[in-house]
């Protein structure tokens, strides 16, 4: 991306004094969000402190995870695959086989994760999201959905206009409904949930019907709530808990 970007780690308590390899959770922050989020405004040291599970969490800016249609240095999905994921692998020791990693994230981040997980079947064993804005290449003058004044600047910076190249390669959607049938076997276990009160409700229980359609394996759930911090706080120790059972062991 032609510039230094940051992240932060957390490592369980066991890591070191020991030589173990460990599971990793990729943890997306969301729109007008930063990599410092998840410690500064949930208790995730606290949730995560007797979990054998390295927690590694981006910057990703307000870039929707996507590679920009109209600012060629902001590569956010290249950046993701191709530099943060083999350096978290040189640096830590984390196991670096499909079983041992997991990625989720909210909102903007929940739109990533799934993303990046339908996109790279190889690379996670889970994929969960909080909140995700799924609907974000549908988004529009057009098509305005909730809240648009607010999302408009940075989805016109990452997708361009309407019918643009970048809205079509970048649309969950579509990327599901393209699947084949093996492909959709290949494809790691969903997890999301979203408030009832969120604006971005609909979008969930669109992809949720989507999930049904094409036979991908998930769980959903609507649950009382907001599009707020109080609501990913409260949701986050049932996701650790969910990733450690769900990826391999330490090794």
């Amino acid at each position: 991306m032609q510039r230094e970007t940051e992240y932060a780690v957390l490592t369980p308590g066991s890591y070191e004094s020991s030589d173990r390899r460990y599971p990793v959770l990729y943890l997306l922050h969301g729109l007008f969000g930063s990599y410092k989020n998840w410690v500064e405004l949930t208790n995730i040291e606290e949730f995560a402190c007797d979990l054998d599970l390295i927690i590694v969490m981006p910057d990703g800016s307000d870039g929707w995870y996507s590679d920009s249609e109209t600012i060629p240095a902001n590569r956010y999905e290249s950046f993701f695959l191709k530099d943060l994921l083999p350096e978290v692998e040189k640096r830590y020791r984390v196991i670096t086989a499909k079983e041992g990693r997991a990625i989720a994230g909210l909102s903007m981040g929940g739109y990533g994760a799934f993303k990046f997980a339908v996109r790279n079947p190889w690379a996670f064993a889970l994929a969960a999201s909080f909140s995700g804005a799924f609907d974000a290449t549908d988004r529009s003058e057009e098509e305005p959905g909730s809240d648009w004044d607010t999302l408009k600047p940075s989805i016109l910076q990452a997708f361009g206009a309407q019918g643009s190249s970048a809205r079509a390669h970048n649309d969950l959607y579509k990327l599901v409904q393209s699947l084949k049938v093996e492909e959709v076997k290949q494809l790691p276990y969903f997890y999301f949930d979203c408030g009832l009160s969120d604006g971005f409700i609909e979008a969930n229980l669109r992809l949720k019907r989507l999930f049904d359609s094409v036979g991908v394996a998930h769980e959903f759930a609507g649950i009382a709530g907001g599009h707020d911090w109080d609501y990913w706080g409260s949701r986050l120790p049932g996701l650790l808990k969910q990733t450690s059972e769900r990826l391999a062991r330490p090794t």
